[in-house]
């Protein structure tokens, strides 16, 4: 049986491409609903100065005191700004901070794990990946400022579709 031999061969290929095959057919396409209107996360970002003197906390902030006081030696944390804004995937979140630093954030994809994958990055001092729960928050400690200790809340939350786009908007809440 000459020809037996030529057909082994590619029963093999095709027993090693037929899962390859069926994993990519199981996968949705995306829709073509779900090409045009990109997903919309509201980012957010407490910014608080955290230092030591006498014991104070915000009242702003009380939901965060318990792990801020696990996390950080300090006494006193006060919230200097709230920021929110409204972003889709890709886009940069920018906030001016304290000491003349620039606090940048952009959510480049959102995981199966519903997970968004989030650039953060203060220029000169902090380049970085996070993976960031959807709704949840993650403290970064940052740099001295004159009264203190930059301490940032950065927070991502999935929006829902809208069937109109509608440009960014921002909301800030100073003290």
């Amino acid at each position: 049986m000459p020809g037996f031999r030529f057909v082994i061969p590619w029963l093999c290929l095709l027993g090693l491409l037929l899962p390859v095959v069926s994993v990519a057919l199981a996968e949705d396409p995306p829709t073509t609903k779900q090409q045009a209107t990109p997903a919309k996360l509201e980012i957010g970002l407490t910014v608080i100065v955290a230092g030591t003197g006498d014991a104070y906390i915000d009242p702003r902030i009380r939901d965060t005191a318990a792990k801020l006081a696990a996390l950080f030696p300090y006494t006193r944390y006060e919230r200097k700004s709230l920021i929110l804004e409204t972003k889709t995937l890709g886009e940069a979140f920018r906030v001016r901070l304290p000491g003349n630093r620039e606090f940048l954030a952009t959510a480049q994809a959102k995981t199966e794990k519903d997970q968004f994958k989030l650039l953060v990055e203060i220029p000169a001092l902090l380049k970085t990946e996070l993976r960031l729960s959807d709704g949840g928050q993650v403290i970064l400690g940052g740099p001295t400022v004159q009264d203190g200790v930059l301490v940032l809340v950065l927070s991502a939350q999935s929006l829902p579709m809208m069937k109109s786009a509608t440009p960014s908007t921002a909301k800030e809440a100073r003290p």
